[in-house]
């Protein structure tokens, strides 16, 4: 008797058939919260899979779920930043996206066709895309040490995101390669196996990644503001008049600011405004 395989179109007893649309929440609505809230909302929904002793596969999976919700957070950040700063735009204006990305978003979520080929996973994929989309040309020797740290500890995450999605898990000698081959040598085809403590400080490496980014770009786009075009202090986006420049300046704040984690010492509005005016005047 010869053994046969179910053909491809054929349904295993009790199942219905797949249908991709009931895998989609089609009801869903984009939120108007920052982005640095929205990673912090997936992170603590991803927190409810913790344990006290995960085992690997869980463990695998708040991995994968908080780069995930890294990523996110820079699409989010990125398109924002298209729809209200006129330098990102500009730059982004020659860039190619396809048909059906035009067919199928609206005007508010047409920048995230931009970054259907672009990856945020690993410090070298967000410098470059920092500088292709933000114009803020930022090096490695820009950036501060704790971020440049972060970046870095951030990088062999996502190696381990490499190993999870392509390996299940087994840590691979082109991951071994990447990070460096005398010192991991010995993880090759080893799986990966985070236990409580190991879990918790991949998660601390992910927020800090994300809250120290989220203050240096802010600093970064702020400062851009008043340097675009020559460096004449004449040539600003601003009036320097709170009550002209209100609706302008809030974009950015709201883009930015945290209701979840508001910075300390908090600032309102007004007061970051007088703040930043100050150092433009300062300049």
């Amino acid at each position: 008797m010869m053994l046969t395989l179910p053909s491809a179109n054929a349904v295993l007893p009790g199942l219905t058939p797949y249908d991709l649309n009931k895998a989609i929440d089609r009801a869903y609505i984009d939120s108007d919260i920052s982005p640095i809230d929205s990673f912090i909302t997936n992170g603590i929904e991803i927190n409810k899979l913790m344990t006290a002793n995960p085992s690997a596969v869980l463990g695998n999976l708040i991995i994968l779920g908080y780069i995930s919700a890294i990523e996110s957070y820079f699409r989010a950040l990125f398109r924002k930043l298209i729809l209200i700063d006129d330098t990102c735009r500009n730059i982004c204006e020659k860039r190619q996206v396809t048909y059906g990305a035009v067919l199928s978003n609206k005007k508010n979520t047409l920048p995230e066709a931009l970054f259907e080929d672009v990856s945020f996973a690993g410090k070298k994929n967000i410098i470059t895309s920092i500088n292709n989309f933000l114009n803020l040309n930022i090096q490695e020797s820009n950036l501060s040490p704790d971020l440049s740290s972060n970046l870095n500890s951030f990088s062999e995450i996502c190696e381990l995101r490499h190993c999870i999605v392509h390996r299940f898990g087994k840590f691979g000698s082109k991951n071994a390669i990447s990070l460096g081959l005398d010192k991991h040598l010995h993880n090759v085809e080893k799986p990966i196996k985070c236990d409580f403590n190991t879990l918790q400080t991949i998660i601390s490496v992910c927020h800090n990644t994300v809250r120290i980014s989220n203050n240096f770009l802010f600093a970064g786009i702020l400062k851009r503001l008043i340097l675009d075009g020559s460096k004449k202090k004449t040539n600003t986006v601003w009036t320097w008049d709170y009550s002209k420049d209100r609706d302008k300046f809030n974009g950015y704040f709201e883009t930015f600011y945290s209701r979840l984690a508001p910075p300390q010492p908090s600032y309102t509005r007004l007061k970051l405004y007088n703040k930043y005016k100050k150092s433009y005047f300062n300049l």
